[in-house]
């Protein structure tokens, strides 16, 4: 999840910095944006000039109070990254030149790296290929910079991913991680600008269930989305230890093979898993571990969910969860506050265009 940011709504559009919600799909285009606030979707932003491919994740860079960050995203055919200027009035700018070393297989994750208040420094993608991860060093307005080296240890295949790497920042040290479809299924490494991957930590002293689908960073604590049960395992982090004593599985368990892991903040209050078989997703409160997992609600999503994310606290406004699934309407969108009320909300009304197919990903701009 993104900092605090500002941000600004009205009904001007000279003078509006439009949050948005964005979502992957295997259908073309791949990539689709709409404008979003306050729980309610808006108009469909025009697709970017010229593309169509099947898409897995998608990213935002963050660049706090900005009307121009930049957006990605992971797909199956070459380049397997893509990426555009971004501009919250009018959408897709020009897409930027492609890496000149390019990942050598069908992408599954992509994320941006940055401060989270000033400024963005690399962009990290993962795929189904040796070395599976690549990162480069990323200028807004002008692109990727030149391959990082590769990890002296490789991550795993990541041919299950659909989320399938995530910075961690802090000023004491940051890390990024890589969820794997072989064992140990997540690996975790230093991470320096302008220097890039240290050494692997040690893996957990107990290993996620399975393959994973999906790994996310909170402020202290790492989430990992598993095909096989208990479906997420979570770990207290620290740039120092790496991985403590994995946290005792919730008492519900997913229902079925997890493929996102969402956190509702960078503290940790709740965390959300999209997941095989009804109710399709799964949200528990976490304070040093699972609370008792909330209420379904009333209009489920429909069909496996793929892809989960809240918004992220910073514009006028109720908090939202958004699920991507299987099944039209492939978006199902909720209120969700801490402490305003404590579950999920009744289900917003579906998107007037709907996405073209089943949603890979979905993400809340950094002002959402």
């Amino acid at each position: 999840m993104s900092g605090a940011l500002q941000a600004v709504y009205s009904n001007s559009r000279s003078t509006t910095v439009f949050p948005a919600i964005a979502m992957t799909s295997t259908t073309s285009p791949g990539i689709n944006v709409f404008r979003f606030h306050n729980n309610t979707i808006g108009a469909k932003y025009a697709d970017p000039a010229g593309f169509s491919d099947a898409c897995y994740e998608v990213a935002w860079s963050n660049l706090p109070g900005s009307k121009t960050p930049d957006i990605a995203v992971a797909s199956s055919s070459s380049p397997y990254i893509h990426a555009w200027a971004w501009n919250y009035d009018s959408g897709f700018g020009s897409k930027y030149s492609n890496p000149a070393t390019l990942p050598t297989g069908s992408a599954r994750g992509v994320d941006f790296f940055g401060n989270g208040s000033t400024q963005v420094y690399d962009v990290a993608v993962s795929f189904n290929a040796s070395p599976y991860v690549s990162v480069y060093p990323w200028t807004t307005g002008v692109g990727f910079g030149s391959k990082y080296a590769d990890p002296a240890v490789l991550p795993g295949s990541g041919v299950n991913n659909t989320d399938g790497v995530n910075f961690r920042y802090t000023a004491g040290g940051s890390q990024i991680a890589v969820a794997s479809s072989v064992s140990p299924y997540v690996f975790v490494y230093p991470w320096t600008t302008g220097s890039g991957f240290g050494s692997k930590y040690a893996d957990p002293g107990t290993l996620p269930g399975g393959p994973a689908t999906a790994v996310a960073f909170a402020e202290d604590n790492i989430a990992v989305s598993t095909t096989i049960s208990p479906y997420v395992s979570v770990y207290p982090w620290s740039t120092a230890l790496g991985f403590g004593s994995k946290y005792a599985d919730p008492a519900t368990l997913p229902t079925g093979a997890a493929y996102d892991v969402s956190w509702y903040g960078l503290s940790a209050e709740a965390i959300a898993v999209a997941h095989n078989n009804s109710p399709y997703m799964s949200v528990y409160p976490f304070t040093a571990g699972f609370g008792t997992k909330y209420s379904d609600p009333s209009t489920l999503p429909t069909g496996t969910g793929y892809g989960v994310d809240f918004t992220n606290g910073v514009a006028a406004g109720s908090r939202s969860l958004a699920v991507g699934h299987a099944i039209s309407p492939y978006v199902s969108v909720y209120p969700f506050g801490l402490p305003s009320f404590v579950g999920i909300g009744t289900k917003s009304a579906d998107f007037t265009t709907l996405p073209p197919g089943l949603v890979t990903s979905v993400k809340f701009s950094p002002n959402s």
